[in-house]
């Protein structure tokens, strides 16, 4: 039953562990990486809520094709940096993701 929240909730979380805040990145990736590893530990592998953080970890890696229009408006900058969101961002996105796929067939 928690599925449908979850299907909210991992994306939020992907990004904030990709936060230019150092203190919200390191939470927030270490919660991701312990979250993918409680649910791919699970014996029902196919459960609907591990489905849910695969899909959120599949699409960071792909893109969501809605962000990523949204991203490639040309001078969208974040927080007052001169760091693009289509470029950096993106990049620690895919990064993180990467590094989430891994560590879910690791376990």
């Amino acid at each position: 039953p928690f599925h449908k929240i979850y299907r909210r909730l991992f994306p939020v979380v992907l990004e904030l562990a990709i936060d230019q805040e150092p203190v919200c990145r390191q939470l927030f990736s270490a919660l991701a990486t312990q979250l993918v590893r409680w649910f791919t530990r699970n014996q029902a592998r196919e459960a609907a809520e591990t489905v849910a953080l695969l899909d959120a970890v599949v699409e960071g890696l792909a893109g969501d094709p809605a962000r990523r229009d949204a991203e490639s408006d040309g001078d969208t900058f974040t927080g007052g940096t001169s760091e693009k969101v289509s470029g950096g961002a993106a990049a620690r996105r895919r990064d993180l993701c990467a590094s989430l796929a891994a560590e879910c067939l690791k376990w």
